[in-house]
């Protein structure tokens, strides 16, 4: 399937660079409505900060495709707060980043909504930190 350039040619252009196929980025596209408000530059950092936490090059699309959102959210009011706190579960970087590949929608979460209330449930269970933690 063909993507005019006018859909948003900035972020589609961003793909194609990075190796999506047209197919793709319309699956994409018809997945995560956010995409068509992105700009270029947010991707771009929000990508660049995956790949500096641990995340393989060669792996970034699939993350990417299985959540687009990513690439939408703010690096630093949303993305780096999760990846940090995700970090706080792992005994090494190398498990939060196998998470993140796995699982990439749990970038999506709110910290403060989501994670926080959940890790507190948790502990109120009596669960050992070691069982929650990503490992």
């Amino acid at each position: 399937m063909e993507i005019s350039s006018s859909q948003n040619g900035s972020i589609v252009g961003f793909f194609r660079e990075r190796g999506f196929d047209d197919n793709t980025i319309h699956e994409m596209f018809k997945r995560c409505k956010r995409l068509e408000g992105v700009e270029r530059v947010r991707a771009s950092e929000n990508w660049a900060y995956l790949e500096s936490i641990g995340i393989q090059e060669r792996k970034l699309p699939s993350v990417v495709s299985k959540c687009p959102r990513i690439l939408t959210l703010d690096l630093n009011e949303k993305l780096v707060p999760m990846v940090q706190c995700l970090a706080t579960l792992g005994t090494k970087q190398s498990e939060v980043t196998s998470a993140i590949t796995k699982f990439p929608h749990l970038l999506c979460h709110s910290v403060e909504e989501k994670l926080c209330p959940l890790l507190a449930f948790f502990q109120a269970l009596g669960v050992p930190e070691k069982q929650v933690a990503l490992g």
